[in-house]
């Protein structure tokens, strides 16, 4: 069905609203590398492919192409983020058109692929993948991931599946979140067979190639790390029944409820949210919309959460927000279609509602990045040391604000990538716990005798050498040689510079 010239122009009109919007909550411009961005954007300008346990190709090339453009200018990588995001939202409504003309009524639900495209687009639990450069892995995978699904789902020629397996490889090469793809495509396959009456033949023939060329991927990536499941997925992680059920409720809670400092208060937000999503399912099942494609969205979206079950969410910042991307893709269609079902007025409210939350809930956790991001590029542009130097000592350095990451890791491979002319053999790192409290981003410039007297002490072990003693841990300070970094709890950080 096409459009009148005035929904045309109303759908410009609010998409370019919405993109400004997001420009100036956001401000890229404000935003700068966190974390573990200075380790493998420097690994991927060396063509190292393989980092650490990681094998992820296709977004370490991303990494560095932008590198080659930009240099380490960060505001060029969030620039690259923010047009990756416009070109999932794209993909998603165009994956909404697909569900919609194969599995409903595309009539029946008018306007719905856009509406969705607009609340993915401004979704606040992307934060992490659209705000953090190496958190929007996520978003690159999910690209290649929901192209891969519409040309499955559109498929009329041999070369439409032959489309969906050549995106399926890049989605491979570049997340473990693409793992479930051959299982929703087996799902698909499986639903029309029954609904169009095909013969098994066909219908394995449809999804068979793409279990195939899965175990092909799965082959080179163990011939690779010497294994399939990394140290990182495995390693440390509780396999416990009840563990992984516990991490599947959490991603599924965090994909609907926004993160809150009390536990008491997110399952509260939680258990208020579900309830009222679920009399919303009760009123669709007895108005008979709960069809076909509400329930095979419900089964897409409780798959997708499977690759990161041993590493939950955490439900008190935005920390593993990359892990919901993905899913709420699904989960954004089924809610949107569901509310399709209710009075026009009642729709009008929902989705108002929706909209105001979505909003008003970005604005609040992209504060969060901009601080850290304040913060990790001050303590990087601050330090002036007058001579090299043999190690930085850092202790107490902020490690994350609400969620977004720091310093937890990286702060080494940060100096040496982003203030080159600073020489120094070797740093010990102490990180701080996670905080709620905003962390000062002022560095002062004192000598020993002026550190506040919190949580440090020194105890005098030669003519140039010190015993540094941080929370019961003893570190070898030599204040003609050392770099010392030191944050007291709630006050400015502390720059020691070596002397004479």
């Amino acid at each position: 069905m096409t459009n009148p010239p005035s929904y045309t122009k109303l759908k410009f009109f609010v998409a370019t609203l919405l993109l400004v919007f997001v420009i100036l909550v956001t401000r890229p411009w404000d935003l700068y590398f966190l974390n573990d961005d200075f380790i493998h954007i420097p690994l991927s300008t060396q063509t190292i492919w393989v980092h650490f346990t990681f094998f992820r190709p296709i977004a370490n090339m991303v990494t560095a192409a932008e590198v080659w453009l930009y240099g380490n200018n960060p505001l060029g990588f969030h620039i690259t983020s923010l047009v990756l995001h416009i070109m999932v939202t794209f993909s998603v409504m165009a994956l909404t058109r697909a569900l919609l003309k194969k599995y409903s009524s595309p009539i029946k639900y008018e306007h719905a692929p856009f509406l969705i495209g607009c609340l993915f687009f401004i979704y606040p639990f992307h934060s992490e993948p659209l705000l953090w450069v190496i958190g929007r892995i996520a978003m690159i995978a999910t690209l290649f991931y929901v192209l891969s699904l519409i040309f499955f789902i559109r498929a009329t020629a041999w070369y439409h599946y032959a489309l969906s397996i050549v995106f399926f490889i890049p989605a491979l090469f570049t997340y473990e979140i693409s793992w479930t793809l051959p299982l929703l495509i087996t799902i698909l396959a499986i639903t029309d067979r029954y609904l169009y009456k095909k013969n098994w033949r066909a219908t394995v023939g449809s999804f068979a190639p793409h279990w195939i060329v899965f175990g092909l991927f799965v082959t080179i990536r163990s011939l690779l790390l010497n294994q399939v499941f990394t140290r990182y997925e495995v390693e440390g992680r509780s396999m416990d029944i009840l563990t992984l059920a516990g991490n599947y409720f959490r991603l599924i809670a965090r994909t609907i409820a926004p993160p809150a400092q009390s536990t008491t208060l997110f399952i509260t937000g939680f258990a208020v949210l579900a309830a009222g999503f679920t009399i919303l399912v009760v009123y669709c099942i007895k108005k008979k919309a709960f069809t076909t494609l509400p329930i095979l969205l419900t089964c897409l979206l409780l798959i997708t959460y499977l690759p990161v079950i041993t590493f939950g969410i955490d439900t008190h910042g935005t920390e593993g927000e990359r892990y919901l991307y993905l899913p709420s893709v699904c989960w954004l269609i089924l809610l949107v279609l569901l509310i399709y079902a209710t009075p026009p007025k009642f729709k009008t409210g929902l989705l108002a509602f929706l909209f105001i939350t979505a909003a008003t809930t970005l604005a609040i956790e992209a504060r969060y990045y901009q601080h850290a991001s304040r913060v990790a590029k001050n303590i990087i542009t601050t330090i002036n040391p007058p001579s090299p130097i043999k190690n930085i000592i850092a202790l107490n350095l902020p490690a994350n604000y609400k969620g977004a990451m720091i310093y937890r890791m990286g702060y080494p491979e940060a100096v040496r990538w982003m203030r080159p002319e600073i020489q120094f053999q070797d740093a010990i790192i102490e990180p701080a716990a996670r905080t709620f409290d905003k962390v000062s981003d002022t560095l002062r410039t004192l000598v020993p005798s002026q550190l506040p007297a919190t949580g440090l002490s020194f105890q005098q072990t030669g003519p140039d050498s010190l015993l540094i003693d941080y929370n019961n841990k003893k570190i070898q300070y030599s204040p003609k040689t050392d770099l010392l970094l030191y944050f007291p709890t709630g006050q400015p950080g502390v720059l020691i510079y070596p002397h004479p």
